[in-house]
């Protein structure tokens, strides 16, 4: 399969919202050997998370910083 790999280096805080949900926010940076996605090296991106710790379930939202 044709693919490309995308690492997000991240940090930041996070807390519980409720018996099996959490909510986290940071900032990361984005980094590809990918040609087709070269353009995203060193960027930098605010990232918030929420999800769900019984079902495995989450969402990441990402915005350029």
């Amino acid at each position: 399969m044709d693919g490309d790999v995308l690492v997000a280096s991240t940090r930041g805080s996070g807390k519980p919202t409720g018996p099996t949900s959490v909510w986290g926010d940071g900032e990361g940076l984005l980094m590809t050997q990918s040609p087709r996605l070269s353009l995203l090296n060193g960027l930098r991106v605010r990232v918030e998370l929420t999800g769900d710790l019984a079902t495995g379930d989450y969402q990441v939202k990402t915005r350029t910083a």
